[in-house]
């Protein structure tokens, strides 16, 4: 039977949202809109990527037919942060909506979800919109106080809000950071790390 998922509360999001915000206001590092997240479900399996990219080509495949479409000829006007305003927030909520829903990088968490009955959940360690990882690990290197701040926001958020019944880091450098952040514990019967909490934590690459 598939497990019963309850949605963070969308007064959490909306803090959460507002930390992130404080963080870009603070470095003035990046040009675009950070991610921002949907309700989230908690108890789930829960994958973790690395950043969200910035690709047309992955804009078209989820926007096509939606009444963003469109936003396609002025993306970048659209993510440009300096244009950002607070009742925009629900736009790109929505648009990761589609994302998740038509974007072909999601379809493994769905097939894995639907085969073993329990519902998944997604995010990405780091809100900083750039497709290309080089160019990202690069950025951490030059601003680590800016990308601390992000991890150390979205652990903390896992723990206190999500309650994954078990997390699958599914990106190499992701992995790496994420055990620099938190030591952890490998637990030969379950054959894999350990949170505090006894959640599973495989790190993984896609």
């Amino acid at each position: 039977m598939r497990a019963k998922c309850k949605f963070v509360e969308s007064t959490e999001m909306e803090k959460l949202h507002k930390e992130i915000i404080n963080i870009w206001d603070k470095y003035n590092i990046s040009e675009r809109v950070p991610l921002f997240y949907p309700d989230l479900k908690q108890q789930s399996i829960l994958f973790v990527g690395l950043n969200p990219s910035f690709s047309l080509k992955g804009f078209n495949k989820s926007l096509k037919g939606t009444e963003y479409e469109r936003k396609l000829n002025r993306l970048d006007e659209f993510y440009s942060y300096k244009n950002l305003k607070k009742d925009k927030i629900k736009d790109y909520q929505k648009i990761e909506m589609y994302s998740r829903e038509k974007h072909p990088y999601f379809n493994r968490f769905r097939e894995i979800s639907k085969e073993i009955n329990i519902d998944w959940e997604h995010i990405d360690l780091l809100l900083i919109r750039n497709t290309n990882q080089k160019e990202v690990e690069k950025l951490i290197k030059s601003n680590k106080d800016f990308f601390d701040k992000q991890i150390e926001l979205m652990i903390d958020f896992v723990k206190r809000q999500l309650n994954p019944i078990a997390i699958i880091v599914e990106n190499a450098f992701a992995s790496k950071l994420i055990q620099a952040e938190i030591n952890l514990d490998f637990d030969n019967n379950y054959g894999t790390y350990l949170t505090d909490k006894k959640v599973p934590i495989f790190y993984s690459g896609m």
